[in-house]
């Protein structure tokens, strides 16, 4: 997930936002650059995206209730090393010494 920010002039701004497997439209209407800031910056926790979808399962449509946490600062395909830049995938042959 990644937001943009792009000053056009003094009060005006573009603002790209992404989120893989979030909908465009609960994107567009609940989540703003500040929720992306406030998530890195740890201020505001976990954010949850709950939409309905539609989708074709064995050639029939279906609606959908779909909940999924849509912003997180918790990163759980990496370890951040002692500092705080550095990381290690999990699997690396130096991630055993770091885990417990």
């Amino acid at each position: 997930m990644y937001s943009t920010k792009i000053y056009i002039n003094d009060n005006k701004y573009s603002e790209k936002k992404r989120g893989k497997g979030i909908s465009k439209h609960f994107m567009k209407k609940h989540i703003s650059h500040e929720n992306y800031r406030n998530a890195i910056l740890g201020n505001d926790g976990m954010q949850n995206a709950q939409f309905k979808t539609i989708r074709a399962v064995n050639q029939k449509l279906y609606t959908f209730d779909i909940s999924k946490t849509g912003l997180c600062v918790y990163d759980d395909k990496r370890i951040v090393l002692d500092d705080g830049i550095t990381t290690l995938a999990i699997g690396h042959k130096n991630s055993k010494n770091y885990l417990s």
